[in-house]
């Protein structure tokens, strides 16, 4: 039965309903839930008083409903109201809940010995002073949210009950998405639920500051750091202003998990040990303020112990990390024995501190205690999640331990379990690192030593090759996401497919959660009803889930294409290389790193003995080399480039002697860096006529992933281009300026962009106009017989001159401009080429002079060479330059292109249109000669050259792709 209430101040009509599981009794009413508009927006609960004198206050402290306040919410010191039936007067506790900082009001009353709690969110203001005994407002319902908001302290906004049942919903969809290793589900879901939580509240209220700090980690476990630190930035001035302790303990701990994620282990210990402290701090002061030692209420402490208990956990990974072994079990052994005690936490929080607890053992060569706890962790996590996503680190981390007591059977046994649930998972979910297959990498090379049979060392073999194709390249899967994500909003059918897919994982991960929570209790309190109504909702979600995914697979290949972890086995790669062609597949690690080499009849691991952090100094080193200073070009390291070719070749030296072709799928550092510039001799310092590079010896081109190469070999040539050359550059932009005039400009007019889609024309128009690319062009035309028609220059280089060519047409596109990187801009997200934008800004973003990555892998191209021949577009030193570089060139190849040229660093005019020149004339003479030896017969020629024999000149462009793609070559197509 409803009893009908007043509404609130937004409105909302509100009854009172009985809580059926609430115990009858002859001295109380039954507790009610109060419902808005079908939403349980709060609740009134009743206890007994005391015969013993006191005060309200000190009646309500002595309470139950006091213990359920502490553990949920925080509260400032309590308002007193007074009218209408209530004795003494009302109490009312302006809060706000710790899950997720709702405005949330706490109304205590007491009439004839019965004590009555009223609790809902700010805005049932009205109708908890009617359950009080208030007298019912007459005022207005302005009047009303006024007179809330002066019960706190700060400024609050009030949102509906609705609003916040929606914010629950993202944030405990994420939260449970994160706990699997959902970063990408995760992610989604928080922004859903901060883009809610910014309209009610604005930018800087405390209930934003969470959600932003979840999201940071979310973004930096996908490998986007400097995102993750913009949204920390973002939340600390709203941590500084709160006057809650917690807030600065978890910012700490947040900041310790980006540092982590960094790799800089130092910084993360120092933030994780501060976050210990803190919450230290604060259970000691939760457990001895009061009347009653909070300690002895049960269940009062529980969710600032777990807190620590997290804390405590990612400090002892950090000093595992920093090799305190005796420490990082200490503090991890604090944190499980705090979860056993403690109630009501996520089941999963335990099987992290028992995965800490398993490396720890391992490090300490207690293998049987390491396997234990991380079989107990998988355990835990398939009860909780199921067998997947959610087990995936655990087994990584139970190979890891096996492999470090070179126990390598088990290892390779336990990794091939990981890789094949790897497999199964979509691109951008599968949160596989390097360092995670380094240990499997050593267990197969060792293991393979001990082998004389020759196919079974092929069949060790394959199982890392296979392995490390499912290590994530963070900007290269954001790439393909975002371009994924805009396919399915623009493809008809397949956006419903996705929404139905979601909901149905989302359901199937709550219904484990609730399956995993039942089977914890007690078996007095267990139900099996309850356990097999859960089981039978998993199972046919589960089914769901299985029949979404394959009609999304027959319906919509493309999009499966670029979501789909599984990459191609290693018979699929050998049946498509030459027999003089290899493939050198590098896996780079924090300390140690690993190469592979696949070619037509063999197949070999070998250890490279430098890591992640010694490449980066010596390709940054190099780097140096090929930049200008002043009006000079630094001093190329030869000797360096010669020491980085016998780290990364000394295993595989006498294995690609009669190789002809090298095709290289890089890694880490080594993105940054083309391999051209490798001085495979003893070189002679400061002679660059006469050091023996790399590519004196190879043609050379490189690949995003091992599936695209073999994607792109896969793929027939039918019929004949209609038009050679399709050329577009020297877009309209900002005049020519001295360097730091043209910084500022740039710098102003990014200031200025609000959007994440569409780029403003005038943040574009900043860029420094490129006039010599028009006599670039028109050289390239002349060499290649193209038609001047087939020019776009100055005004008519736009999207929507682009658009309107038929660009199947064409068999080579050719684009003289800017590439910009990821974030160059704010309103940027995806790598792209920049064109002349539109005289006011676009309403869409297909015509606001960006073109993006995933307007590109839209495009229906079937060119042979893709160029882009401008500054940035491929790494120009940035860290992350060379996977954008890998997300760009995959969206040309998914758009249909079989080749893309791109540069490492902007080159003078004079030595690129050399270049190109040379390139296009040597192909238009030798319509049979391939793409990578037309680019190695030029480079090698321009080197030869007076004052080009530097590599800054010649060595900067580098071909992604099949580079044995002959686009002249009119027999291939007959």
């Amino acid at each position: 039965m409803a009893t009908q209430l007043v509404k609130t101040v937004l409105g909302e009509s509100c009854v009172a309903q009985e809580r059926p599981e609430a115990p009858a009794s002859r001295l109380l009413p039954r507790d009610l839930t109060i419902m808005c508009e079908g939403v349980a927006a709060g609740s009134l609960s009743y206890s007994l008083m005391s015969t013993s004198t006191g005060s309200l206050a000190e009646v309500f402290r002595s309470s139950r409903q006091f213990v359920s306040m502490e553990s949920k919410l925080d509260c400032e010191p309590a308002k007193s109201l007074t009218d209408g039936d209530a004795k003494g007067n009302v109490l009312a506790f302006p809060c706000r809940h710790r899950r997720d900082g709702w405005p949330t009001l706490v109304m205590v009353s007491a009439a004839s010995n019965v004590l009555r709690v009223a609790e809902g969110p700010a805005s049932a203001y009205p109708v908890l002073r009617q359950l009080s005994g208030l007298e019912v407002a007459t005022t207005s319902r302005t009047q009303q949210a006024e007179q809330v908001r002066s019960l706190w302290s700060t400024p609050i906004a009030i949102g509906s009950a609705a609003d916040k049942e929606k914010i629950a919903g993202y944030l405990s969809n994420a939260r449970a998405s994160a706990g699997q290793s959902a970063f990408t589900a995760a992610e989604r879901e928080f922004r859903k639920a901060l883009e809610l939580q910014v309209r009610l509240y604005g930018e800087d209220d405390m209930a934003t500051n969470d959600v932003l700090l979840d999201l940071a980690v979310t973004v930096s476990n996908q490998g986007r750091n400097e995102e993750a630190e913009a949204l920390i930035r973002r939340a600390a001035p709203i941590v500084e202003k709160s006057p809650k302790p917690a807030d600065r303990a978890r910012m700490s701990g947040y900041q310790a998990y980006v540092a982590v994620n960094k790799g800089n282990f130092e910084a993360a210990l120092m933030l994780a040990r501060a976050a210990t402290a803190q919450w230290r701090d604060i259970v000691a002061q939760a457990a001895g303020t009061g009347s009653q030692s909070l300690s002895q209420l049960p269940g009062m402490t529980n969710g600032l112990e777990a807190e620590l208990a997290m804390a405590l956990n990612l400090e002892a990974g950090m000093l595992l990390r920093t090799a305190d072994v005796t420490g990082a079990y200490a503090s991890a052994a604090e944190a499980a024995l705090i979860l056993k005690r403690v109630d009501g936490e996520p089941s999963w929080w335990e099987s992290d501190t028992l995965v800490t607890l398993g490396n720890v053992s391992s490090a300490q060569g207690r293998i049987s205690a390491a396997e234990a706890y991380l079989k107990k962790a998988i355990d835990l996590r398939k009860k909780a999640f199921g067998e997947g996503l959610a087990t995936l680190q655990a087994r990584v981390a139970l190979g890891r331990a096996y492999q470090a007591e070179h126990m390598n059977v088990s290892a390779i046994i336990v990794f091939r379990e990981a890789i094949a649930i790897a497999k199964t998972l979509p691109r951008d979910t599968a949160p596989i690192r390097a360092d995670d297959i380094i240990p499997f990498a050593e267990a197969v090379v060792e293991e393979a030593a001990r082998y004389s049979d020759p196919s079974a060392k092929l069949g060790l073999f394959t199982e890392v090759f296979d392995a490390f194709q499912m290590v994530s390249s963070p900007i290269f899967d954001r790439t393909m996401a975002l371009t994924s994500a805009r396919l399915s909003t623009q493809t008809p059918g397949l956006s419903d497919l996705l929404q139905r897919l979601d909901s149905a994982m989302q359901k199937e991960t709550g219904q484990r959660l609730q399956l995993a929570t039942e089977q914890a209790r007690s078996v007095e309190d267990r139900s099996a009803e309850a356990e097999e109504q859960y089981s039978t909702e998993i199972t046919a979600q589960g089914n769901i889930i299985a029949e979404v995914r394959k009609n999304i697979a027959d319906q919509f290949p493309d999009f499966s294409s670029l979501t789909d972890a599984k990459g191609p086995n290693l018979d699929q790669l050998r049946g498509r290389l030459g027999v003089d062609e290899g493939m050198l597949v590098y896996l780079v690690g924090r300390k140690t790193s690993f190469v592979q080499l696949v070619t037509r009849n063999k197949t070999i691991v070998a250890p490279v003995t430098v890591g992640s952090a010694a490449l980066e100094t010596v390709v940054a080193r190099l780097r140096r080399g090929l930049e200008i200073e002043g009006s000079s070009v630094n001093d190329f390291d030869l000797d360096a480039a010669h020491g980085l070719y016998q780290d990364l070749f000394s295993g595989l030296k006498d294995e690609i002697a009669d190789l002809k072709r090298l095709v290289i799928v890089t890694a880490g550092p080594l993105v940054n860096l083309p391999f051209g510039v490798l001085v495979t001799k003893p070189p002679v310092r400061g002679q660059y006529a006469s050091a023996h590079w790399l590519t004196n010896d190879f043609d050379i081109s490189y690949s995003p992933t091992i599936s695209s190469f073999v994607n792109l070999r896969s793929t027939r040539l039918v019929g004949k281009h209609a038009r050679r050359l399709l050329a577009v550059g020297n877009p309209v932009l900002a005049p020519l300026q001295r360097a730091a005039a043209q910084e500022a400009a740039f710098v102003s007019a990014t200031s200025s962009c609000q959007s994440g889609d569409v780029i403003p024309p005038e943040l574009l128009r900043s860029l420094a106009s490129l006039p010599d690319t028009a006599n670039e062009i028109y050289n390239v035309s002349k060499a290649l017989g193209g038609d001047a028609s087939d020019i776009l220059l100055g005004e008519r280089a736009t999207e929507p001159a682009l658009r309107a060519r038929n660009l199947a047409e064409y068999r080579i596109l050719y684009f003289a401009t800017h590439g910009l990187l990821p974030g160059e801009i704010r309103c940027q997200s995806q790598p792209g080429i920049v064109l002349t934008p539109p005289s006011e800004p676009a309403e869409t973003h297909f015509g606001d002079g960006l073109f993006d990555a995933s307007e590109i892998a839209a495009l229906p191209t079937k060119a042979d060479l893709v160029v882009l021949s401008a500054c940035n577009t491929a790494a120009s030193g940035k860290a992350d330059g060379g996977q954008s570089l890998s997300g760009l060139a995959a969206s040309f190849f998914q758009a249909g292109a079989k080749s893309l040229l791109v540069s490492h660093w902007q080159v003078p005019s004079a030595a690129t249109g050399a270049l190109m020149s040379s390139m296009f004339d040597t192909l238009s003479k030798t319509p049979s000669m391939s793409i990578d030896t037309a680019l190695r017969t030029a480079q090698l020629g321009l080197s030869k050259a007076p004052g080009f024999a530097h590599p800054f000149f010649w060595a900067a462009f580098v071909l992604m792709g099949d580079g044995a793609t002959k686009p002249l070559d009119e027999e291939l197509r007959q």
